[in-house]
């Protein structure tokens, strides 16, 4: 009981009886921040010596200290309970937990093994879904990957697309009989390192496929390259990115990402053109 990062410390004062009587009370939770631990401490006992509250009394209350936090000794350490956390109830909805978690950098590198391996899938921001629950409707980790695939097969080498841009083009999968979000088929695709790079932008996630670092800049060139003309209307490009992309961008962004890019922005036609010598042949 006396033991703690491989020192036993004996002088260290105890909680009376009374106080940790009402501190088990108070901690209920699975996972604490010491500083909210503390503050519960202030709060039930004001002017009390925090000296008592230290390794020793938290593990007679049950729970592992660590420098930063503490955690139920229920889990054999603070990666355990990330993985109970994230697994163990088949969904885990995290937009109220990662506030705490963001400092833990085992939590990160844990989150993102987890979905490398499929082991979870980010279905909405950042709420994830088990595979266990996955294959509990019929659901293997090969047919996630076999999305993947088929998605790669389906986009040119070089293309950039959305998961929404996907449907416009009339891609069907089996797995779209499972009534997810295009966030939780984003999410299969961006732990696709070898086949798709990507970028969070207006509201989704923009891919490439191939390897590259994805940039709007170079987005909205492809996009103009493809115009016969070599020109895209500012206002028909935003409405093409919303339409076809799901890309929610202000007019005002599109505008500033085409006059420091490569592209030519005339701000009287209010369009892009793929140079300055195709803004020559217009007018």
């Amino acid at each position: 009981a006396y033991l703690h990062n491989g020192v036993y410390c004996i002088d260290l004062p105890v909680l009376p009886a009374e106080q940790r009587q009402r501190m088990a009370e108070l901690l209920t939770r699975d996972f604490y921040r010491m500083a909210e631990v503390r503050r519960i401490y202030r709060r039930a006992f004001p002017g009390a010596n925090g000296a008592c509250l230290n390794p020793f009394t938290l593990k007679s209350l049950g729970f592992r200290a660590y420098p930063d936090y503490i955690v139920s000794n229920r889990f054999p350490n603070i990666s355990g309970y990330i993985h109970h956390l994230l697994t163990g109830n088949g969904i885990a909805d995290m937009r109220s937990k990662s506030q705490d978690l963001a400092t833990v950098k085992i939590y990160w590198s844990a989150l993102a093994k987890l979905k490398s391996e499929r082991e979870i899938v980010e279905f909405e921001p950042q709420q994830y879904i088990a595979l266990k629950r996955l294959q509990a409707s019929g659901v293997s980790a090969a047919d996630l990957e076999d999305y993947c695939a088929a998605v790669s097969a389906w986009v040119r080498p070089g293309a950039y697309f959305t998961v929404a841009s996907l449907r416009q083009d009339s891609f069907t999968h089996s797995l779209d009989d499972l009534g997810f979000g295009d966030w939780f088929y984003g999410s299969l695709l961006a732990e696709d390192p070898a086949r798709f790079s990507y970028r969070r932008m207006g509201g989704t996630r923009l891919f490439f496929r191939g390897r590259k670092n994805v940039q709007l800049a170079d987005f909205l060139r492809w996009l103009v390259e493809a115009e016969p003309s070599g020109r895209i209307d500012i206002y028909e490009l935003q409405e093409t990115l919303e339409r076809q992309y799901g890309i929610s961008i202000p007019l005002y962004k599109l505008i500033e990402v085409a006059q420091n890019s490569e592209l030519y922005y005339d701000p009287i036609m209010k369009a892009a053109y793929i140079d300055y010598d195709t803004y020559l042949e217009e007018i």
